[in-house]
């Protein structure tokens, strides 16, 4: 479906994963660089995103996760604006429609209308205009029960936020080129936390992580400090025409990622050429962000480590190699044909290979279209992780996903199937800050591992899933139905969900989600965080040792309600 710890205090959440002419011409050019000196120019060191400390990691390294917010993906986040799949906006169509300079994608995206933005300069080679949102978000959640650490016993949260954001884009373009730039910032808070009595994002809080969650862009820094806005884009974006069906694209800085596997804003860069039937991209990202209605998180660097010690003690400088993906895409009538690579240097190496098949690629709306995604990953692991608890479970060598989808479309009305299935802890490094399943990942508790997220990603996990949904009135009107089953080594979970959204005009829209919930962990697992060295040890509970801890079903049922504005 789509993109969601009390204690006393930050001790109840997992310490996960890491968690961007004319007399005009000159302007532009000069500006331009400007963007990219403030993108790659900022220290490291004032970027973040999901603070949370590695508890996960082993005695041979640290893994620098001090944040939870793996994949902060949500369909139901009107905040962005276009993304990854989502499990309650599986009536969009495919990107496989998308122009040759789609970049990466393989995902839905929005059809929603969306307000045009402001012009500042509008000439025939040259355009500047600005744009921005304001969004309120509210997370309710349903199950207020007390705390009892050693039992796993945890309410549901509930928060509140504002958010905004404010930009400026550009375009200047010639008859086969096109120079494109980007800046904008985004600001918000936390205006209710169920988490936190003294005040929202308290230091006692557990939705910061969601809000403003600050330990520097390594993670270790300290847990109270806060960050309330991010410089989310700051680009260029080169494009060259070179056939009717050919182009090349580099885009550099930090922007709205494309890549499957790494959600939110990157900081980095990517390259893209398409000839013909083929198409070959690239992506370095060394920093990862947040800026939407209900996330909204600084750069950080999400497969950072320190090696550590016999005792568990970082030693030596932050090593941060980066998150890389190579992806060639081979269409032939309907059919894509897509080998991939995604890799972290000192942490994994995930083969890819996928097939997607498409009967209508120029779909609008009207008529009939079937749409079949096979999907297959095999992480390796680097001995450095091997044996590290990763999400309740040992991390091994090797392990697999498989994703299958089914979605037809009659007219303005869709609905599918499909499955996603681990082999292993395959997600242990990869498919949580981000992955192409359409199902929200974060919708249990934000005082379980990694900010609420689900066991979909567990190990040996299987989620078999089914959806409906629709557009009406020129797309102003949405709605959408979904069911999932998930069963893994350390829970299972069941969830119906469903969403409305309305686009009212003038660039105002509204939306809520209501879904049912029932996470059922399994003897011998605690929600809560993973202490290092343990499997399931949980901070402020009297004993660690959790073989005993007896098996417990929460209600896990939620709402999401959001008002968006757009100028």
């Amino acid at each position: 479906m789509q993109e969601r710890k009390i204690i006393s205090s930050k001790k109840a959440r997992e310490k996960i994963e890491q968690i961007s002419l004319s007399k005009y011409k000159n302007s532009v050019v000069f500006g331009s660089l400007f963007l990219a000196c403030f993108a790659f120019g900022e220290p490291l060191s004032n970027v973040q995103s999901n603070p949370q400390s590695s508890l996960q990691s082993g005695a041979q390294s640290s893994e620098a996760n001090a944040y939870t917010g793996d994949n902060a993906e949500s369909s139901l986040d009107s905040s962005k604006d276009f993304g990854t799949d989502s499990s309650l906006d599986l009536s969009s169509s495919d990107s496989s429609q998308k122009s040759s300079f789609s970049k990466d994608s393989s995902k839905d995206t929005d059809t929603k209308p969306a307000k045009k933005p402001t012009s500042i300069v509008e000439r025939e080679n040259f355009s500047l205009i600005y744009t921005g949102w304001v969004e309120s978000f509210s997370k309710i959640g349903f199950n207020n029960q007390s705390i009892d650490a050693n039992l796993g016993k945890y309410p549901t949260d509930s928060f509140s936020a504002m958010v905004g954001s404010f930009g400026l884009k550009s375009e200047l373009k010639s008859q086969i080129q096109t120079l494109k730039a980007g800046l904008s910032v985004t600001a918000g808070a936390l205006v209710y936390d169920s988490s936190s009595e003294s005040y929202p994002g308290g230091t006692g809080s557990v939705m910061d992580e969601y809000i403003g969650m600050w330990r520097g862009f390594d993670t270790g820094g300290n847990v109270s400090k806060r960050h309330y806005y991010v410089v989310n884009n700051a680009y260029l974006d080169y494009e060259l025409k070179l056939g009717a069906k050919s182009g090349f694209y580099l885009k550099g800085g930090r922007y709205e990622s494309s890549a499957e596997y790494m959600s939110g804003y990157t900081q980095g860069f990517e390259v893209g050429l398409n000839l013909s039937n083929l198409k070959l991209w690239w992506f370095s990202s060394y920093g990862r962000a947040f800026a939407y209605g209900q996330w909204l998180v600084d750069f950080y660097a999400p497969r950072g480590y320190y090696n550590t010690d016999a005792n568990g003690n970082n030693v030596g400088k932050f090593i941060h190699n980066g998150i890389h993906a190579f992806k060639a895409t081979y269409s032939f009538l309907g059919l894509d044909i897509i080998p991939a690579v995604y890799f972290s240097k000192g942490t994994y190496i995930a083969p890819i290979i996928e097939a997607r098949y498409d009967t209508k690629r120029d779909f609008d709306g009207k008529g009939f279209r079937s749409q079949t995604t096979v999907h297959f990953m095999n992480p390796l692991h680097e001995s450095r992780v091997v044996g590290n608890y990763r999400y309740g479970d040992l991390v091994g060598k090797e392990a697999q996903t498989l994703y299958i989808k089914q979605r037809f479309d009659i007219n303005q009305y869709n609905f599918g199937l499909g499955l996603y299935k681990n082999f292993g802890n395959a997600n242990a490094y990869i498919g949580t800050i981000g992955n192409p399943l359409s199902l929200d990942l974060w919708t249990t508790t934000a005082y379980d591992l990694g900010r609420n997220i689900s066991d979909m990603i567990g190990k040996d996990a299987i989620t078999p899933f089914v959806f409906v949904g629709g557009k009406h009135f020129d797309n102003k009107f949405s709605w959408n139905f979904i069911s999932r089953y998930s069963d893994s080594k350390r829970s299972e979970e069941a969830s119906i969900a469903g969403s409305l959204s309305y686009a009212l005009g003038g660039g105002l829209s509204v939306g809520v989600k209501l879904e049912w919930l029932r996470d059922t962990t399994k003897a011998g697992y605690r929600v809560g965080s993973n202490g290092s060295g343990s499997i399931n040890s949980v901070a402020g509970a009297s004993s660690g040792d959790t073989k005993s801890t007896p098996k417990r079903t929460d209600d896990r049922s939620h709402s999401f309600i959001w008002v968006r504005y757009e100028f």
